[in-house]
């Protein structure tokens, strides 16, 4: 394992130089995606940086599904990708352990409709193609390609996921976000 030995003289912080090196590395390195919330981006000193893990963590019934796909649909909305390698294509990728597909969508129709208009939509004066037109506009503006999927948690295991991803790669794209609902 790593260790420092701190100088016992302030000033002659040399065993700490290499360290601080790094910091200054990974952060200007770093990507951030921020989200919607101001007050989250703060907390996170910027935003999420791609290559971190998060979890939310809460009982039952309070929000973690809702929670997740707004931020899924922040993080798509306002940032653009910023690739590593310019030959691929950005992806986010959401996979739902847990929630259908019609109830994840029609919750992201919602909240990019409310939140442009300010008032809820009423989906019966709507078809179904002018939903799926508007959500995949809105969601894909900045460039990202999208990926969202449920899977029976009984089917896959974390090597299923990691396969998912490394597939994505092999197609060409470049995944700056893996997104699990469960």
């Amino acid at each position: 394992p790593d260790a420092i030995k701190y100088p016992e003289d302030p000033q002659k912080p040399d065993c700490l130089g290499s360290v601080f090196e790094t910091v200054q590395d990974t952060e200007s390195s770093a990507i951030v995606m921020k989200t919607g919330w101001k007050g989250l981006n703060r907390m996170l000193q910027g935003g999420f940086r791609k290559g971190e893990t998060w979890t939310i963590g809460a009982l039952p019934h309070n929000y973690k599904t809702g929670m997740s796909l707004t931020l899924f649909k922040q993080l798509a909305i306002y940032n653009t990708p910023v690739l590593k390698n310019p030959d691929k294509k950005p992806m986010m990728i959401r996979i739902s352990f847990e929630d259908n597909l019609p109830g994840n969508f029609q919750f992201l129709y919602q909240n990019l409709y409310e939140n442009e208009h300010k008032k809820r939509p009423r989906l019966k004066d709507i078809t179904p193609k002018q939903m799926a037109v508007y959500t995949i506009e809105k969601l894909r503006a900045t460039g990202y390609y999208l990926s969202m999927l449920r899977i029976n948690p009984s089917d896959w295991t974390y090597k299923d996921i990691q396969n998912f991803v490394i597939d994505r790669e092999a197609e060409g794209y470049e995944v700056h976000v893996l997104m699990l609902d469960y």
